[in-house]
């Protein structure tokens, strides 16, 4: 395998790793070594291969199937240039690794890298800035958003000896704490990925979810045990739940109605306090307009992510909703 390193002069490298699908799994994986890099795709044989260097860069141990392995190559990638890796077996049963040429392109091989600007981004030195507030370490900040006047509102995850849920927490431009709500009826698996306020006040939010959503009036329609999708809701400028809406997208393989795991990326407001999100999905979906097709690219064995792009009055009312098809890569 090989893969060219190409990053900004200021950006420093603080961890590779080599990322592998393994198709078919083993008792004791590969190792993997530093090779040279000066070889060609279409002329490489087995005679001609490039001899491994020094010792094992990373290795693991078993390896099962339909899995991906990691292996940190931090001490070989030190900067930008060409990179190249082989695997060298340990054991009698061989393991397959998914290549580039997988129809899945999300399963090929990839060197992931951890990186840290290394100038920073702002030159300002002000005065003050003191610690006003320490969060305990039994929450999980999530999203953050502010407001015209410096204030802002933050949404998180927490967790108790008796509880879990969502905290919804309200700030003014110095940092005191307006209101603070927790909403312990979050049930199942939840993740919150954006917030928004509104020019009145109202806090918009978006996130996904799988099995039953209830912010403390009843379980969101759409949602359930087994069910997963993405969700967005609506809550007062002093915390209390207004409204929400939870969509799924479904895949038909065969006749056989398979989950498009829906997600939202993004959201937005207006003057008139609308949401506006943005987000994937693969096959069919309905955001209250009709039906949205991610096209067929968005299918087995594909199965590449559709845009959706909508508009929801702040009543929760569809204005509008779009699909974008996925492309063939």
């Amino acid at each position: 395998m090989r893969f060219r390193v190409d990053v900004a002069s200021t950006v420093n490298i603080l961890q590779a790793t080599l990322r592998l699908y393994a198709q078919d799994g083993s008792s004791n994986g590969p190792a993997v070594h530093a090779t040279s890099p000066d070889w060609s795709a279409y002329a490489l044989t087995w005679n001609n291969r490039p001899a491994p260097l020094g010792a094992p860069l990373a290795n693991v141990g078993a390896v099962a199937s339909g899995t991906f392995v990691e292996y940190d190559v931090t001490a070989h990638v030190t900067g930008n240039g060409l990179y190249s890796f082989a695997l060298l077996p340990e054991a009698g049963d061989g393991t397959d690794f998914v290549s580039t040429r997988h129809p899945r392109y999300d399963r090929g091989p990839v060197l992931r890298l951890r990186v840290r600007e290394g100038q920073p981004r702002c030159q300002h030195r002000g005065t003050g800035g003191a610690v006003t507030q320490v969060l305990r370490p039994d929450t999980l900040p999530r999203a953050l958003a502010t407001d015209a006047n410096g204030g802002f509102v933050t949404v998180e995850t927490y967790s108790t000896d008796t509880a879990m849920g969502m905290r919804l927490t309200r700030y003014g431009a110095n940092g005191s704490q307006a209101w603070l709500r927790d909403f312990p009826t979050v049930q199942g698996w939840a993740t919150f990925g954006g917030i928004e306020l509104t020019p009145l006040g109202n806090v918009l939010l978006h996130g996904s979810f799988m099995g039953p959503l209830d912010f403390g009036t009843g379980p969101l329609p759409g949602t359930g045990t087994g069910m997963n999708g993405f969700f967005i809701a609506k809550f007062s400028p002093s915390g209390q739940f207004v409204w929400g809406k939870a969509f799924r997208a479904f895949i038909d393989e065969q006749g056989t109605p398979q989950q498009g795991h829906p997600a939202a990326s993004g959201i937005a407001t207006d003057a008139n306090g609308s949401i506006i999100i943005t987000g994937g999905f693969r096959g069919r979906m309905d955001l209250g307009g009709g039906i949205l097709d991610a096209g067929p690219f968005s299918r087995e064995p594909t199965a590449r992510r559709g845009m959706f792009l909508a508009k929801f009055a702040w009543d929760g009312t569809h204005m509008w909703s779009r699909a974008y098809a996925a492309g063939a890569d």
